[in-house]
């Protein structure tokens, strides 16, 4: 599986709220949902996928061969990437202050990412998707630089990174 569903799933964590509204009273299952959200259009626009124009990766190896062998293949990676307990640290950042989740405008997000064009979901044909504003603030980290983290979402700076030894937020 490419770092592309990653970076689809989770662009920059910007579409980590995109998943919001109606019963995801928690980041974390945004987060899930716009995963879900994400297999869900990379299949229905399956049939326009063009492989040469995504390094000659097969749909399959990109997204896997279902919706859901996508959801499980996108979550294993994200959690490879961010540790296996970052969904609960999420939620704990959440409920610590350290970032602000408001699901109205997760769902004004995922309803926009829904309207993206296959071509503007694949990224190819020299479409582009450019999230509304909406996607930067349903989700947001409040620590400033050099403040106390415990991952990269509650930094305020989004170039900051949370450094896992000074659990700190370190200029990026």
């Amino acid at each position: 599986m490419r770092i592309r569903t990653l970076i689809v799933a989770s662009s920059s964590l910007a579409l980590l709220a995109c998943g919001g509204g109606d019963g995801l009273d928690n980041a974390s299952d945004a987060f899930k949902a716009s995963i879900q959200a994400s297999c869900e259009k990379a299949f229905d626009c399956m049939a326009s996928y063009d492989a040469s124009m995504n390094n000659d990766t097969p749909f399959a190896q990109a997204y896997g061969t279902s919706v859901s062998d996508c959801v499980s293949q996108t979550t294993e990676l994200i959690m490879a990437f961010l540790g296996a307990d970052y969904f609960a640290k999420l939620d704990a950042s959440v409920a610590a202050g350290r970032v602000t989740y408001d699901a109205g405008d997760a769902q004004a997000c995922l309803d926009a990412s829904s309207g993206q064009t296959c071509d503007q979901f694949f990224g190819q044909n020299g479409a582009v998707y450019t999230p509304p504003a909406v996607c930067d603030t349903a989700l947001r980290g409040t620590v400033a630089t050099g403040g106390t983290c415990t991952i990269e979402n509650d930094c305020a700076v989004s170039a900051d990174t949370c450094d896992d030894t000074t659990m700190t937020c370190t200029a990026g």
